[in-house]
């Protein structure tokens, strides 16, 4: 009962804390370190929830800004092609919804990580990026699971709405902790040399 409680408080906290967006970077960050400890057998509370949130707090929130800019930036540019007619067209499209998906394996790696290491933005981006890339079916699952909530808003509001007390109550931790089952094995070889 004491992980499952964990589990909803912290699901509870990050939804919290995630409401305004600029802060949703450090909450990611501080519900993974949450989860990990849960994982670990290791006391999880509100206390280290918030800990962990106010922990780096800047340096998250700083790459955490730079991911948003970044979409941002991938949405407005869909947004004029979409309505521009040139040969060619679809090619950009495309190239757009690819480097939105490298964005998006990206964030789901680069907030944990920075959950278990401390490291600079800079080093977040290049250790991100290379890992993303060393371990692509591993961050293909992580992504699709991560997506599947908006996934399911998209294709039956009704079912998301229905599932809403789920959501609330525990249902982005669960896809916390299974991605926490990928991201332990990434991290195990870096984990040995610290």
């Amino acid at each position: 009962m004491r992980k499952i409680s964990s589990l909803v408080v912290t699901n509870l906290l990050w939804i919290l804390c995630c409401l305004p967006v600029i802060t949703a970077g450090a909450a990611t960050k501080a519900m993974y370190a949450n989860l990990f400890a849960l994982r670990a057998g290791e006391p999880c509370s509100a206390g280290c929830f918030f800990r962990a949130f106010a922990k780096d707090f800047r340096r998250v929130t700083g790459l955490w800004t730079l991911l948003l800019a970044a979409g941002a930036a991938l949405g407005v540019d869909y947004y004029i092609i979409a309505y521009l007619d040139f040969p060619g067209r679809m090619a950009v499209i495309a190239l757009i919804f690819f480097l939105a998906f490298l964005l998006l394996f990206f964030s789901s790696l680069a907030l944990p990580m920075l959950s278990q290491f401390p490291m600079s933005i800079k080093d977040a981006v290049v250790n991100g990026v290379l890992l993303c890339l060393a371990h692509l079916p591993k961050m293909l699952l992580i992504t699709a699971m991560n997506l599947l909530p908006w996934a399911l808003l998209l294709i039956s509001t009704k079912l998301f709405l229905i599932l809403g007390f789920v959501w609330i109550t525990c249902g982005f931790g669960l896809i916390g902790l299974y991605n926490i089952r990928f991201l332990e094995k990434i991290f195990a070889p870096y984990r040995e040399q610290v």
